[in-house]
């Protein structure tokens, strides 16, 4: 059964545990120095649990290199800006308040405290979906979509744990590439997780809200494709009304 449209559909029981954008900006558009001077701004903006470390991080066009990084939390663990140079991440974490929220927070990240509305040169969205089923009736497909579509067919019948990695396109080539990895484990009946990674590159006459809602509609196409209709009333308790 093919999907209904996806951009207004609210589920009762949403199962997106993480949503996160990165934005790649323009080089030396936000230097180690001015960390110190982003951090006081999001305290007073309620991100008080500050964390300074160092990490490898993997960047489009270089690949990975070790850069310090600031967590800056807020005290409901729920919302986390990370600043690293010329890099700017926004996490929501736990129960998903919805899409406003998320972009109500990246704008405050990019805009206000980053000033970097206009340097992005690259932006990610990352989304990740965990549910658990009974394993007494688990099947791949009854719960993940096995068409061919995005998951293919080969892996119908599948009752064991598995690694599904698919990828589509190369940002340093095309502007764009998609990412989806399917997960499946046995903990406390089957764990299913979905992770979408959608990447952009931003022209010089581009703007940020405009790719940023595209790739939210491409998230939401791919996991509408990637799950059964079992899935939507058994795990989702079916549609908002």
């Amino acid at each position: 059964m093919k999907p209904p449209s996806v951009l207004s559909k609210r589920y009762k029981k949403p199962v997106l545990i993480e949503i996160f954008a990165e934005c790649f900006l323009a080089s030396g558009t936000l230097p180690g120095p001015r960390f110190f001077d982003i951090v006081p701004a999001l305290k007073t903006r309620g991100f008080t649990n500050i964390e300074f470390v160092g990490n490898v991080q993997m960047t489009p066009e270089e690949g990975p290199s070790m850069q310090p990084r600031v967590r800056c939390w807020s005290a409901d663990k729920k919302q986390l800006i990370q600043i690293a140079e010329d890099l700017v991440i926004v996490n929501l974490v736990g129960e998903y308040p919805g899409w406003k929220p998320f972009t109500d927070l990246f704008e405050l990240a990019i805009r206000e405290v980053a000033r970097a509305e206009t340097a992005i040169k690259i932006l990610n969205l990352n989304t990740i979906d965990r549910f658990v089923v009974p394993a007494e009736s688990y099947a791949l497909e009854r719960y993940v979509n096995c068409s061919g579509e995005i998951v293919p067919t080969w892996y119908r019948g599948s009752k064991e744990p598995l690694d599904i990695t698919l990828g589509h396109g190369v940002v340093r080539e095309e502007g764009w590439n998609r990412q989806v990895n399917v997960k499946v484990r046995r903990r406390d009946g089957i764990s299913i997780e979905f992770r979408v990674t959608l990447q952009r590159t931003i022209g010089t006459q581009g703007h940020w809200r405009d790719t940023l809602q595209e790739l939210h509609n491409d998230a939401n196409r791919i996991f509408e494709t990637l799950i059964t209709d079992a899935t939507r009333k058994d795990i989702m308790g079916g549609l908002v009304s």
